[in-house]
């Protein structure tokens, strides 16, 4: 499937705001938007590694309960637009560890287009509290499921379908424990 959209001729979109377009749509979970957004060549520096793959990794996002809370785009060189984020989950939300923070995208964007994104997540351990009590939760509960969660790269189907089961599952003993 092609996701890219030609830009209109007069489209009048300056990077900036190719790249707020983008962070609005990655914090709703706007997945068409998002694909609209990408060159057909476009390149990831990090994870998720391709296009294909960008729909699978938002949807584990919006199944982690993730939020991106972004602070202003700013042009950061000629083509290349820098967005910081601070980022959580429903997990370390919910266990109440401190958001991950230092974290920022990267796009290079070219005629109305993102060609690249470099996302710079600083793992600064900002959930490593809370997926302990979710690995001793998963470990207690669902065993099997989780030796798969974890060989498994959590875009692919069954992962992502295990994600989507355990988490609310696991966010709702939580609820019944308080």
């Amino acid at each position: 499937a092609v996701f890219a959209r030609e830009p209109a001729p007069d489209m009048a979109d300056t990077p900036v705001e190719i790249a707020d377009q983008f962070v609005a749509a990655l914090s709703d979970y706007d997945v068409d938007t998002v694909m609209s957004l990408f060159a057909d060549d476009v390149v990831f520096l990090k994870w998720p590694d391709t296009a294909e793959n960008f729909p699978a990794y938002m949807e584990y996002k919006r199944v982690m309960g993730t939020t991106h809370e972004f602070d202003a785009c700013l042009e950061n060189n000629g083509p290349q637009v820098r967005c910081p984020y601070v980022i959580s989950d429903s997990i370390t939300r919910a266990v109440g560890t401190e958001p991950g923070t230092g974290n920022f995208y990267v796009f290079t964007i070219d005629d109305g287009m993102i060609t690249s994104v470099n996302n710079m997540f600083m793992d600064d351990g900002y959930n490593d509290a809370a997926m302990e009590v979710f690995d001793e939760w998963m470990i207690d509960n669902h065993p099997a499921d989780w030796s798969v969660m974890q060989d498994t790269p959590y875009i692919e189907p069954d992962a992502l379908a295990l994600w989507s089961e355990h988490v609310p599952e696991f966010l709702a003993s939580l609820d019944e424990n308080r």
